[in-house]
């Protein structure tokens, strides 16, 4: 059956909540919007969700779709291999009591009181200090320690979460980075600016912004949640889902975790990039993909729909794929790109983004 192409026009709107913490190659928060309105019958959302209607988004990112969902009273899952990814849907996704707002002021009034470049604590050693000092000015960098050092001590996990999002961000403001990429400024003025950079004030002024975002907040589903795992190996029973909304990697594409590459170091964590999809190995690429879809239809229940996100290059590849997998392609949507992260692709600019609509027959 010839499926035609029909253009669909978006205001790109983007919940507040997603601006405490920015994220590569996000989608419109209309299009899970547009999939809630038209594939889940209104007397569902009106109910309280408990379960009787499920959504998954096996590649979650930054929770567009969870929170999207909670906004509009809907219960919703989300899969990740990236651990900060699953750190801030999740953060997104959990509403804070006034319990959790008294320990964030609390919080909050702490390290206001930080005195910056005091050199009140030691560098820790267990971290890889060549690239710490590759990447900050040693009096910013002992500040940063002691700012994680106050986050981590903070009991109410809620916040503490929450902290080490905004302290991802101002890690990146403070360092030698530039842009979105992890590539060293060489400009004077920029490493000049990035050695006077204030850690303290930094977090304080973003975290105190993502406080008030999450008071204004409206969730009506409390439990939205991501969690880290594989899609080419989803451990969910067969036919659970009513639906499917993501966007899955292209092959070759920018890296999620690089932005935040930083905050792994000084947490001393490692994630281990060779588990992701994406890569530059086609081979590999393709039939991790094919086994991701293959693992979507699995769970999704039968005539449920699947809706799919992608650039205007990974259309064909995509459909054919999705096929071969058992889908049955019902639309083909749409829309322009109004700049952002999505627009370029390896320095290609890309024009429109399709929303590909397919049902488990």
């Amino acid at each position: 059956m010839q499926v035609h192409e029909q253009k669909i026009r978006l205001e790109h709107k983007r919940a507040v909540i997603h601006s405490f913490s920015p994220y590569l190659a996000t989608f419109p928060d209309e299009i899970p919007k547009y999939v809630i309105d038209r594939f889940l019958p209104p007397a569902a959302l009106r109910k309280n969700c408990g379960g009787k209607k499920l959504i998954l988004d096996p590649f979650c990112g930054s929770g567009t779709t969870l929170v999207v969902a909670a906004e509009n009273n809907v219960k919703a899952i989300g899969v990740d291999f990236n651990p900060m990814a699953v750190l801030i849907s999740n953060v997104k996704c959990r509403p804070f009591c006034e319990r959790d707002f008294a320990d964030a002021e609390a919080l909050l009034e702490e390290i206001s009181g930080c005195l910056p470049f005091s050199g009140g604590r030691n560098i820790d050693l267990s971290v890889d200090l060549d690239k710490v000092k590759y990447w900050f000015h040693s009096k910013v960098a002992d500040d940063l320690f002691t700012l994680r050092d106050v986050i981590i001590g903070c009991r109410n996990e809620k916040v503490r979460n929450l902290a080490l999002v905004v302290y991802a961000v101002t890690l990146r403001a403070c360092s030698y980075a530039k842009n979105d990429t992890l590539s060293r400024a060489r400009k004077t003025y920029a490493i000049i600016e990035a050695s006077r950079a204030n850690a303290f004030r930094d977090f304080a002024g973003r975290f105190e912004k993502a406080l008030t975002l999450k008071r204004d907040q409206k969730l009506l589903v409390a439990d939205n949640m991501a969690v880290e795992g594989d899609s080419r190996r989803l451990f969910f029973d067969d036919c659970l889902f009513d639906c499917i909304v993501t966007s899955p990697p292209y092959i070759a594409s920018i890296s999620y975790s690089t932005p935040f590459d930083l905050f792994y170091v000084f947490m001393n964590q490692r994630i281990e990039k060779k588990g992701f999809i994406n890569g530059e190995d086609k081979e590999k690429f393709f039939d991790g993909m094919k086994q991701a879809y293959n693992e979507m239809f699995r769970v999704l229940k039968k005539d449920a729909p699947c809706v799919m996100v992608v650039g205007e290059r990974e259309v064909k590849g995509t459909i054919e794929h999705m096929v071969e997998a058992g889908f049955v392609l019902e639309e083909k949507l749409f829309y322009d790109i109004k700049g952002g992260c999505r627009g370029f692709f390896h320095g290609i600019k890309r024009l429109k983004e399709y929303v590909l609509v397919f049902r488990k027959p």
